[in-house]
């Protein structure tokens, strides 16, 4: 699923045997309105999106919606907020209009969503990596 037509045209024709199998299903959604029903999923992936979200805590509670008690959600992005890589982030911020979270306030939005979370970065990359288990009802929608 992305937002983006494009990307879906481009996942559906890069996967097509799956899709005319009726194996893998591509949609064109945003993540802050996910068209499947609640408790659906084991697992929800965000790879290199979660900073083009209008709505990040929207979004964020759209997948603890959509996640099975207990579902994984993970957060991957090779971008995060450091001083090291601040005037790159910025120059790809400019550049393609994403907004970076905090590693601390990302891990919070998603505890306040229902997630028992925790976080890994290879500092050296500017990578991270959040793994989050649905627990609770959300807290906010």
């Amino acid at each position: 699923m992305d937002i983006s037509e494009d990307a879906v045209k481009y996942a559906s024709d890069a996967n097509r045997k799956m899709v005319d199998e009726g194996r893998l299903t591509v949609k064109t959604a945003s993540a802050e309105n996910l068209p499947f029903p609640d408790n659906t999923f084991d697992l929800v992936s965000a790879f290199e999106t979660y900073f083009f979200w209008k709505d990040l805590k929207k979004g964020i509670s759209e997948a603890h919606r959509v996640l099975v008690p207990g579902g994984c959600f993970t957060v991957i992005s090779e971008q995060y907020p450091h001083p090291d890589f601040d005037e790159r982030n910025a120059e790809i911020a400019e550049r393609t209009g994403l907004t970076l979270v905090g590693n601390t306030e990302l891990m919070n939005i998603m505890r306040r969503a229902g997630f028992e979370v925790s976080y890994s970065t290879v500092e050296e990359n500017n990578w991270v990596c959040f793994v989050a288990k649905k627990r609770t009802p959300a807290k906010f929608r």
